[in-house]
């Protein structure tokens, strides 16, 4: 076989190895990482053995080619699906909200380790080393692998927050480390001058450029995605290309820090590309780059194993004396320096206990990134070859040793510390599982008996030998210190109900992400359920848009702005309101206390209401959007089921991939249409209005041309008042969009809700007819848009037309006595529809200023002022009763027809 064959088949060995390894580990309670760096120890060593280059000269060629391999062509192949899986995988509130601590840690906090190493090397261990070559050292060691550590957390629950401290640390050091690592290797390999102001310099140019590029690239990359719609290969493909292209267009072509470019894509991926990836592939993709980081590591870690086998300088027993003096001097200075920053650490973030620093401190494992740098310095020609064996020597061993000791006793430093102790509701929570888990083993084991082919099993040994766990005894009662323990589950069930109407189609990506950061907010916020301040954002309209909203010119482009913001919010109150139905259930199951259950149902109900009347006002203000948006969630939801369908059809059997196909590419299409279509709904459509007043109808097209002609479009943000009472009047409002509060002041100052004005209403006729300023204040409820036409315009028009004027004064009479007796005995019993009905019977009066005017039934006085004797005047809008009244001004009055 040719070498090249050599080596690859040594490559698939390795692999086998590592699939033998990873199931050992299952067994031998040592971490899977460390156990690869052992097997590629002992091929190293049996590569080296006289029996297996004459028994399998091929093989022993193949792990010596390994050996040799480009240190640079190392990292390009291994370093990208490692940093991008876990970058991707992270969790992006909790690291948003950690992202100073592990800042924290993984600049200052390397660069102290960088120096404190490098000190220990230069004046104790390696006295011969120059300060350059220390200080790369010291750089090659600071970066930490926690992926022990981590799966150990998430064991034992401790994971969360510091779980991502740990895990967010390495990722961000490694790119320090890198990047201070080439700073100093480049000094030590006589690269670059040793100059304070050129290495800052050369730092932060690494590492800010990095940065750029794996943000632009990642922004490119996710738009890419967000086009795409449930295609496997293409999106799988674009990762893939985005990953590598990234380290290769800062290491190569740019020179700068390939690993923090890598990280920030996978953070851009993390933050908003999950929710631009298909619903249906979102799974498969993290899995596939889970295989990709396995594989990664189980190459790297082997390689480096039999690199150190062949090349270290195992026999060297001054080489053993430094890796023990070594081991304990890294655990000082990683101590030391988290230690100094221990008090800035308790401020940031999350914060951060004694004993999350002590294991912070004890799980700063090494790995991957330390050994690829190892490598580069053993192969590099410009280091003498002791100090190129030595530190190849000294980092394998720090790994091994700090994979076998640290790792392997995580756990009981855990339990030591105290943080793998289960919180009192956690333990309810876990002893619900298990019963739910006993009782569906007990009644399938019920069903099982009495099926005909099953007569014959050994019923004693099921019952025995089955998986279920055994009841748990009676649980206490859900303390008040651990309420918001469950709330916190509560939440983490509302995220699930969120990402699964995601999949389902129901949910467009962009609201997905802000759902989801308003439930982490919700829960770092330790406020009840029914505090919603943290979507408040997602439900209201922004400040800007208001302030363009408000000036006329700009009005209709703000118009789509708005309109798209209602569709937001539409679409956000409905998710909620559908989540919260599922966080019931879930509530049903975990709560164990009752009064811990209504009160947490109660906050729930609460929140779906709030979201149901965001539902129910915009349907009613807006129902044109309503209804567009009601159809596209319907359209989406069909194909969402005919793909889950299909691919039911497949699994049975019915029809294979390629039969499918074409109705698959069918239903893509309807996904990607029905995803970004906006509802398109038009701002004002000033003529149709105009058409609409009443009091103008049988009064020719012109006159509707000229007040359409004179109206101006404006729109109003929820809460922003259209008109004040007591302001003078000036235009008529007709209410083309959104819902409308009408308020009246009280002489006490009290502010009275009098009535809610849907689309079709006019508003401002009353002063109009009187000239007086407005009676009452009116405020928009939802986002509102109005034609509203000057007086100016419409003035002339009634004067040269009197009998339009009079129409004017009927109408906004029977609508003015409509909402007085709509609230007054015994009115208040009658349908709406037939008030309204009675009352078009009624007539006007105009009444003269001192006239005295009899009354045999009630009458509506709609302008001016009346007295009856010697009480006080009623002033309109007033029910007058029966009886005489004097007119202390010129006023109207509304005559009720006869019941």
């Amino acid at each position: 076989m040719h070498g090249a064959q050599h080596i690859l088949l040594a490559v698939f060995l390795v692999l086998v190895l590592a699939a033998a390894t990873r199931r050992l580990s299952q067994v031998i309670p040592l971490p899977y990482t460390a156990l690869l760096l052992l097997t590629g120890l002992g091929l190293g060593a049996a590569a080296k053995t006289a029996q297996i280059q004459q028994l399998a000269p091929g093989l022993a060629e193949a792990l010596t080619g390994l050996a040799a391999i480009d240190p640079h062509l190392l990292l390009f192949l291994f370093l990208p699906p490692l940093l991008f899986e876990s970058a991707f995988a992270l969790d992006p509130h909790v690291f948003r909200r950690s992202v100073g601590q592990i800042v924290l840690l993984a600049v200052p906090g390397l660069l102290l380790a960088t120096f404190g190493i490098a000190a220990l090397m230069k004046g104790i261990l390696t006295p011969s080393w120059d300060w350059p070559t220390a200080l790369m050292f010291g750089a090659l060691l600071g970066a930490t692998d926690p992926v022990a550590v981590v799966a150990i957390l998430r064991e034992t629950g401790a994971g969360g927050r510091l779980g991502a401290i740990v895990e967010g640390e390495s990722l961000l050091n490694d790119g320090t480390a890198i990047v201070t690592f080439s700073v100093f290797f480049a000094l030590a390999t006589g690269q670059a001058d040793f100059s304070g102001a050129a290495v800052t310099a050369s730092f932060a140019r690494v590492s800010l450029v990095g940065v750029l590029v794996g943000l632009v690239i990642g922004a490119l990359a996710v738009h890419w995605i967000g086009t795409v719609v449930e295609d496997a290969l293409v999106e799988i493909t674009i990762t893939i290309t985005a990953a590598w292209l990234t380290w290769y267009v800062a290491e190569d072509l740019l020179h700068v820090s390939g690993v923090l470019a890598t990280v920030a894509l996978g953070l851009v991926f993390a933050w908003s590309g999950r929710q631009r990836i298909s619903a249906a592939i979102d799974a498969f993709l993290h899995q596939f780059w889970e295989m990709m980081a396995y594989l990664a590591n189980s190459l790297i870690f082997v390689l480096v194993g039999v690199l150190i086998a062949v090349r270290a300088p195992l026999g060297d027993p001054t080489a053993w004396l430094q890796l023990a003096g070594l081991y304990v001097g890294i655990h000082v200075v990683r101590g030391g320096a988290n230690l100094l920053l221990y008090p800035a650490l308790q401020r940031l973030g999350y914060g951060m206990t004694h004993a999350e620093l002590a294991l912070l401190s004890w799980g700063g494992l090494r790995g991957a990134v330390g050994l690829a740098l190892a490598l580069v310095v053993a192969g590099h020609d410009g280091l003498p070859q002791d100090v190129r064996d030595r530190v190849l020597f000294l980092t394998g061993g720090i790994v091994v040793l700090t994979l076998l000791i640290n790792g392997s006793t995580t756990r009981l430093v855990l339990h030591w510390l105290g943080l793998d102790r289960i919180p009192e509701a956690r333990r309810a929570l876990l002893a619900q599982v298990a019963n739910r888990l006993h009782d569906t083993a007990a009644r399938e084991l019920l069903v099982l008996r009495d099926d005909p082919w099953l007569r014959q099993a050994d019923w004693q040994r099921v019952q025995r030998d089955n998986p279920a766990p055994e009841r748990a005894n009676e649980m206490a009662g859900t303390s008040g210190s651990s309420i918001q323990e469950l709330r916190q589950r509560l939440v983490a069930v509302e995220k699930r109900a969120y990402w699964r109407q995601f999949e389902d189609g129901v949910v467009r990506p962009e609201l997905l992400r802000g759902l989801l950061e308003a439930s982490d907010a919700l829960a770092d916020s330790e406020v009840p359920l029914s505090d919603r301040r943290a979507f408040a954002p997602l439900l209201s309209t922004p400040r800007w848009l208001q302030t363009l909203s408000k000036r006329p010119r700009f009005a209709r482009l703000a118009w789509p702005l708005v309109t798209r913001r209602l569709e937001n919010q539409y679409e956000i109150a409905r998710a909620v309101a559908t989540a919260q139905e599922e966080v019931l259930r879930a509530l049903e199951v975990l709560a164990t206390d009752d009064d811990v259950q209504a009160e947490l149902e109660t906050e729930i109900q609460r929140a779906r209401r709030d979201a149901l009347d965001i539902l129910e006002s915009t349907a009613e203000g807006f129902a044109a959007l309503a209804a567009a948006v009601q159809t596209r969630i319907a359209l989406r939801s069909i194909a969402t089921r005919l793909r889950h369908e299909l691919e039911a059809i497949i699994r049975e059997g019915v029809a294979n991939e390629s039969e499918i196909e074409p109705w698959r590419a069918r239903i893509r299409r309807a996904m990607h249409v029905h995803l970004g279509r906006d509802a398109r709904i038009r701002a004002i459509d000033p003529l149709s209005l105009i058409r609409q007043i009443p009091w103008l109808e049988g009064h020719g097209e012109a006159i509707v041309q000229r007040l359409a002609e004179a109206g101006q479009e404006r729109v109003y943000a929820p809460g922003q008042e259209i008109f004040r009472q007591g302001d003078p009047g000036d235009h008529l409002v007709l209410l083309a969009h959104g819902l409308a509060d009408v308020w009246i002041t009280s002489p006490d100052q009290e502010r009275i809700h009098v009535a809610r004005l849907d689309p079709g209403n006019i508003l401002g006729e009353m002063a109009l007819i009187t000239g007086e300023p407005r009676t009452a204040t009116v405020t928009a409820h939802t986002p509102v848009t109005v034609l509203a036409v000057p007086f100016a315009a419409i003035q002339p028009i009634l004067d040269d037309k009197p009998e339009l004027a009079e129409r004017l004064l009927w109408l906004t009479a029977v609508r003015l006595a409509e909402n007085l007796l709509a609230t007054r005995p015994p009115w208040t019993d009658w349908n709406r529809s037939g008030l309204r009905r009675w009352l078009l019977m009624g007539r006007i009066e105009p009444v003269k200023a001192g006239q005295r005017v009899e009354l045999t039934r009630p009458a509506v006085l709609v302008t001016g002022r009346m007295q009856a004797g010697n009480e006080s005047p009623e002033v309109a809008p007033a029910l007058l009763t029966p009886g005489a009244w004097v007119a202390n001004e010129r006023s109207h009055l509304f005559h009720l027809p006869q019941q």
